[in-house]
């Protein structure tokens, strides 16, 4: 019998500096699980061609690929076209830097270990409920050292591994493989932008220097309405609840982080 296979691509928004001027007021790590990934890949280079084969779009196109901080408004409105036609499921672990509980990790643990703590528990359930089927893990790159990257990420899922084990879920070893992926990735733009918009759902607008924060800007609710039934579920880690927004009626005014 044939093992099942699944395919994640992990990302995150946001960073885990305490907040600031410079900073984000949330850390948000999503995971997409691509089905058909050759037939996805091919959508997004058909787009690719299409931009930087046109005049109009060729002007916005600053990037040798998709990156959703980076990208021109334009484009970002036509991947984000493309994002709501592609089959994928998305799945995202958000951490309030306002919050008590970021605080208190951030008093007694490096960014490091934070960042480890939310690969866990983004990944934990994904991987329990696929438990006997062969995983691909791929993160996109944050550094130039991929090896020790690579380590790092695949001690965090030899211990969710352990921990299947010790509970009885399972007497074997996760199946798995992780690689390390580059941001020009075609299949890693798309959780690139999924982070992103879910991201900056829960950051609302910035205002200018001296002037509180907005809620989110009718351009972000509408790129998260669009992509809303790919999202499977986001958990607001602080809060410790979870939103499974297929399932559930929910108030996107509810993610802003005021």
């Amino acid at each position: 019998m044939s093992t099942e296979e699944y395919f994640y691509f992990i990302d995150e928004a946001g960073d885990l500096n305490p907040i600031g001027k410079d900073t984000s007021k949330s850390f948000c790590l999503t995971c997409t699980i691509i089905d058909n990934l050759e037939e996805t890949r091919k959508k997004i280079i058909k787009l690719e061609k299409e931009l930087n084969d046109s005049a109009f779009f060729n002007e916005y196109k600053t990037n040798k690929f998709f990156h959703a901080s980076k990208d021109h408004l334009a484009i970002y409105g036509r991947y984000v076209e493309l994002l709501n036609n592609l089959n994928f499921r998305a799945y995202a672990v958000v951490l309030n830097k306002k919050s008590a509980l970021f605080k208190k990790l951030s008093g007694k643990n490096t960014k490091k270990e934070i960042y480890n703590d939310m690969i866990f528990k983004l990944m934990y359930d994904r991987l329990l409920k696929r438990k006997d089927a062969k995983n691909f893990l791929f993160f996109e790159g944050e550094s130039n050292k991929r090896g020790k990257e690579k380590e790092e990420k695949e001690a965090v899922i030899l211990k969710i591994s352990d921990v299947f084990k010790q509970k009885g879920y399972t007497r074997y070893n996760l199946n798995f493989e992780l690689q390390i992926k580059d941001k020009g990735d075609e299949l890693i733009s798309v959780v690139d932008y999924t982070a992103n918009i879910i991201s900056r759902i829960f950051e609302g607008k910035r205002g200018d220097k001296g002037k509180k924060d907005k809620p989110p800007e009718v351009y972000m609710k509408k790129n998260f309405k669009l992509i809303e039934p790919k999202i499977a579920l986001i958990r607001d880690v602080a809060e410790n609840k979870f939103y499974k927004l297929r399932t559930d009626s929910f108030d996107i005014q509810n993610f802003f982080i005021k």
